[in-house]
């Protein structure tokens, strides 16, 4: 047994610590439909900034997209996710330089 866990152990070092993170975040919600556990708010942020900087690969990002789609995200997650976004995207101007957005006063979904 404990040879076992030692493997594991190394395997996840070779990965490196983002690719192990993800990979502990696809087990969870791709896990199957009755014993998936989802992800927090957090959790999920976590997710989407790792996939937005390049720090998992294809097959990994492909997996973790198909679970999470197909096992139907919680609204915490979703919400997690725009957290994300929010903290790597871009900010939209118009043609004025004015931010089509300043959060948190004029989207509801900041509130």
């Amino acid at each position: 047994m404990a040879t076992l866990e030692a493997r594991r152990q190394e395997r996840l070092e070779a990965l490196g610590p983002s690719r192990a993170l993800f990979r502990d975040l696809i087990g969870k919600v791709g896990s199957g439909e009755h014993t998936s556990t989802g992800l927090s708010r957090q959790e999920a942020r976590e997710a989407i900034e790792l996939m937005l900087k390049g720090q998992v690969d294809a097959a990994q990002m492909g997996a973790f997209l198909i679970a999470h789609r197909i096992r139907r995200p919680a609204p915490q997650e979703l919400s997690g996710m725009l957290d994300g976004y929010r903290s790597l995207g871009p900010i939209l101007t118009t043609p004025g330089s004015r931010a089509l957005c300043s959060p948190p006063r004029c989207c509801p979904c900041w509130l």
